[in-house]
């Protein structure tokens, strides 16, 4: 088993059945369901087979569930609507998805372990939007144990793939969002669907057991690359080739899909600033300016839809992950700048208060540097903090001051400095 891992940068996971305990839940609801609409009283496995075999049947259809929710309706001889019966599915739902819904065992050890070895974390479920959304606003065991924007780089739901499992769309959107290749992912899975979708989009598959896809068991084996009969063998497997002492940050592209205001949870901006450079009759002199520069969580808002603009322009983002959690950052715009287009604008570069002195900043800037020469660049530009730690680290990495000031910047920061690094 030691090479389950080996070469891997992410590992992508199913979320019912997989992740969190709620294939059962979701056969008594279907279960309470299919009472309330006047059919039989049918046994867990008789719901569950009866959904899966229905979902399947219409999962090319656009509205898989709510097809599900009309024939559950036709053999009940219900005279609700489809829509009618799909709402009435989720008021049942909504107390069991907010209090009863929980992580499978040994599941937030794993994915601590994950993180620890650097790996990206991603979520590709059929699960619908809205409840994804409860599961990372509100279940109260989720947000206690791992909270999911804060875990997983990205999340697909239901909404995001045209096809339902198996077609192995959601999985293909999962990889192109973490912006890796297949080889580079491993899936964990525990229903066949969900398998035959992984293997479908060309990835290794860990399937890992759920009691109630055990009359799927001996085709989920045959298909998969490997079977866990839950997430403490799984832990057993991997255990001792568990990296030592703190891994190097992990410089990598940030996709569209990766930028969302989870990413920055548990990333402190917060810099303590008591002397700043400031420009005095033509001359730059330090001052003493003591305040403390931090983000609001309106302001990662904002900068996650300024990221945003910049890959939409053709720019770059990076990000330095440890441990699968976010370093520091930097951005660098598409266009060329200045009089001769001879700037390429590094328009951010942050690392983590926690992060700081261990060489990030150098790595992220090296990157940003790196991209600036394939776009043509004579040189970056940056408006830089006036803080004088701030200034240390340009001018430490080569950056002087700029030949022509940008006017885009020094209207909005009049403090800042305006500097080049020649490329």
């Amino acid at each position: 088993m030691a090479d389950l891992l080996q070469g891997k940068k992410a590992v992508i996971f199913d979320m019912d059945g997989t992740l969190i305990d709620s294939v059962g839940i979701w056969n008594q609801v279907d279960a309470a369901l299919i009472r309330q609409l006047g059919g039989p009283q049918l046994s867990e496995q008789a719901v569950l087979r009866q959904r899966d075999d229905l979902l399947r049947r219409y999962s090319h259809r656009p509205q898989p569930y709510l097809d599900y929710c009309w024939q559950l309706g036709a053999l009940c001889h219900s005279p609700l609507s489809a829509r009618q019966i799909h709402d009435l599915r989720y008021q049942i739902a909504g107390d069991f998805l907010v209090s009863q819904v929980d992580y499978k065992p040994g599941v937030p050890l794993f994915l601590a372990q994950l993180r620890q070895r650097g790996l990206l974390l991603a979520i590709a479920t059929t699960t619908k939007k809205t409840n994804m959304d409860i599961y990372r606003t509100k279940n109260k065991n989720l947000l206690a144990k791992a909270p999911l924007d804060s875990t997983f780089a990205v999340i697909y739901t239901r909404e995001d793939a045209a096809q339902l499992k198996p077609h192995p769309q959601i999985y293909q959107k999962a990889v192109a969002g973490l912006g890796l290749a297949p080889a580079d992912c491993l899936v964990l899975e525990d229903s066949l669907i969900g398998v035959q979708a992984a293997k479908a989009a060309g990835l290794q598959v860990a399937a890992i057991a759920d009691r109630y896809a055990q009359h799927e068991a001996e085709q989920i084996v045959a298909l998969a690359d490997w079977q866990f009969g839950d997430y403490f063998q799984l832990l057993a497997a991997i255990r001792g080739s568990a990296p030592r002492g703190e891994l190097p940050p992990c410089i990598r592209p940030l996709t569209a899909a990766m930028l969302r205001p989870g990413l920055f949870a548990g990333f402190s901006r917060r810099q303590l600033v008591t002397d700043c450079w400031r420009r005095e009759a033509g001359h730059w002199a330090v001052r003493r300016c003591p305040f403390i520069d931090q983000w609001s969580p309106s302001d990662y808002g904002y900068l996650v839809q300024c990221l945003q603009g910049t890959l939409s322009g053709g720019g770059a983002v990076y990000g330095a992950f440890i441990g699968g959690r976010l370093a520091g950052f930097c951005s660098v715009e598409g266009p060329l700048t200045g009089n001769r287009s001879q700037f390429s604008d590094l328009t951010s570069l942050h690392v983590s208060q926690d992060r700081r002195g261990r060489g990030i900043g150098r790595q992220l800037f090296a990157q940003a540097a790196a991209f600036a020469r394939t776009r043509g660049a004579e040189a970056l530009y940056i408006s830089a903090h006036s803080a004088v730690e701030t200034q240390a680290f340009y001018r430490a990495m080569g950056c002087v001051p700029a030949t022509e000031e940008l006017a885009c910047h020094t209207g909005p920061e009049p403090f800042d400095c305006q500097l080049q690094y020649a490329l």
